[in-house]
């Protein structure tokens, strides 16, 4: 019952924010360039644009679009370098770029649960704060880079 009640209440809180993520996808789309990269897909609009002023907006909400629109900043920033390199043909650098914005895109999603964490024990509910929490956890062991060991050498025996 209780991992019932505590998926209930992170859907509740992931629904609550779908109608805004349209929001920010259209601004991300707005300021792309009008012809996309030829790998890059087009992305549909979610659902219709929320009317909903910002100062109408629940605090959890409010603090949640504002990480969604700093990564957004920084993910534009490394789409026009990603550009930059891929017209200079470094497959090094462009390699690094694409990295670093799946790392941003990491850090957003576990920002997104500990802003949701935070709010849930604001509001008295240990419960979901902890299952947060582990999500946490364990997506931040999920994201952790692998442990490069060097390889053996091999030998040779006649």
């Amino acid at each position: 019952m209780r991992l019932f009640r505590r998926s209930l209440a992170l859907s509740i809180v992931a629904c609550s924010f779908l109608p805004f993520a349209n929001a920010v996808a259209q601004e991300d789309a707005a300021a792309r360039p009008s012809s996309p990269a030829p790998s890059a897909p087009a992305l549909a609009p979610l659902a219709p644009e929320p009317v909903v002023p910002r100062e109408q907006l629940s605090p959890v909400v409010a603090e949640m679009l504002t990480a969604l629109e700093e990564q957004r900043a920084i993910l534009r920033g490394l789409r026009a370098d990603l550009a930059a390199a891929r017209t200079a043909r470094d497959s090094r650098r462009v390699l690094e770029l694409e990295n670093a914005m799946a790392l941003a895109k990491q850090q957003t999603e576990l920002r997104l649960l500990r802003i949701q964490a935070d709010h849930a024990r604001r509001a008295g509910r240990a419960e979901v704060a902890a299952g947060l929490d582990a999500a946490i956890t364990a997506m931040s062991r999920a994201f952790e880079p692998p442990v490069s060991r060097p390889r053996p050498t091999p030998t040779v025996s006649r």
